[in-house]
């Protein structure tokens, strides 16, 4: 699904992302964990075509996009979440979904669906709303929503664009321990096809949902394995 190949982005004299070569495949559920200047948002901005690298390519499902604007990757399935919620808070919990759709479909808040596309349309939020536990708030303002449902939200918007590559990125920051069990469930639930790469550092959300973990550090490739190896290996229980 996803290679990474010699991938470095530099800040001046920092060196955020330094060298990294990694494969995610396809259905993977891939995490990314270090300490705060990691290099994992970096790497998320890389991905997802919000920053260029210095050096290093990109080449998802085959194909090098290393130079594609992330418009276009997100029309090949790249989609993103941010560290914080940001719907349009004035309106409607459905209109922030419709937005998203009519985006991914290149319609306007102006065009006139026939009855067969409104349908279609109604029924792709009500199972949207569904999916992230939304059910019930179609009307509801989005800025008065709660924190987690705002972060609900987003993840709902994220998934009208229908992607085959899921960049989350700290999902859970600012939640309780319900709403990560929450949370976690929902993920849990989003089927195969579609592939996560998700940056968190709530460890227990990660080693109960991740694959592969991948350990960053000074934004370097310390470990890639499985949640079991990641938790007991000597070389990482202090990063």
């Amino acid at each position: 699904m996803l290679e990474l190949h010699g991938l470095t982005r530099r800040y001046g004299d920092l060196t955020a992302v330094d060298n990294i070569t990694l494969t995610i495949n396809d259905g993977q559920r891939h995490a990314l964990i270090g300490a705060n200047g990691a290099g994992k948002t970096t790497l998320l901005h890389l991905i997802a075509g919000t920053i260029p690298p210095a050096t290093g390519r990109i080449v998802f499902d085959g194909q090098d996009i290393t130079r594609r604007p992330e418009h276009r990757r997100v029309r090949a399935g790249i989609v993103r979440t941010f560290q914080h919620p940001s719907p349009l808070r004035r309106h409607t919990t459905v209109d922030n979904l419709a937005a998203a759709i009519h985006r991914r479909d290149g319609t306007t808040w102006q065009t006139r669906p026939v009855p067969a596309r409104r349908r279609a349309l109604t029924d792709e939020v009500r199972t949207l709303l569904d999916t992230v536990g939304l059910t019930g708030h179609a009307t509801t303002i989005a800025g008065t929503l709660s924190y987690a449902q705002q972060r609900h939200l987003d993840l709902a918007v994220a998934l009208a664009c229908r992607p085959r590559l899921l960049l989350l990125d700290e999902p859970a920051a600012g939640l309780t321990t319900d709403d990560i069990d929450r949370l976690a469930a929902i993920l849990r639930a989003l089927p195969r096809t579609i592939t996560i790469v998700i940056i968190e550092h709530h460890l227990d959300l990660i080693f109960d949902l991740a694959d592969v973990v991948t350990v960053l550090h000074h934004g370097q490739t310390v470990m890639t394995g499985s949640p079991d190896q990641i938790r007991t290996d000597p070389t990482t229980a202090d990063l």
